[in-house]
C-alpha cells in the first residue's frame, strides 16, 4: 500500500516540475535572452516516475500550452490515485478493527 502512494507521489512531482517549467517559459516568453525548460518524466526502475529538466529550444507557445495541459490532466490523476489508495486504507482498517 505504501508502495503505491510513493509511486503516486513520484508522479505528483513530476506534473509539479512540468507545470514549473511550462510556468518558466510563459513568465519568459517576452525574454530573447532567456532559454526555455522541457521537464521529461521516466520510469525509475525502483518504480515511479524520475524527472529530468533540460533546457529546450527557443520559445514554443502552442507546445508549452499543450504540455501545461497535459502536466494538469496528470496532476489530478495523480491526486485521484492517492485518494483511491486513502480510502482503500480507510476500508481494511475498517475491517481490521
Amino acid at each position: 500500500m505504501l508502495q503505491g502512494l510513493t509511486i503516486s507521489q513520484s508522479g505528483l512531482r513530476s506534473a509539479e516540475e512540468r507545470l514549473r517549467s511550462t510556468a518558466h517559459n510563459t513568465a519568459n516568453a517576452t525574454t530573447e535572452e532567456t532559454v526555455s525548460l522541457r521537464a521529461h518524466g521516466r520510469e525509475a526502475p525502483e518504480g515511479g516516475v524520475r524527472t529530468e529538466v533540460e533546457l529546450g529550444q527557443p520559445h514554443q507557445r502552442v507546445e508549452d500550452a499543450v504540455e501545461m495541459i497535459a502536466a494538469e490532466q496528470h496532476f489530478a490523476a495523480g491526486v485521484r490515485a492517492v485518494q483511491t489508495q486513502d480510502e482503500m486504507l480507510g476500508a481494511l482498517l475498517d475491517i481490521e478493527g
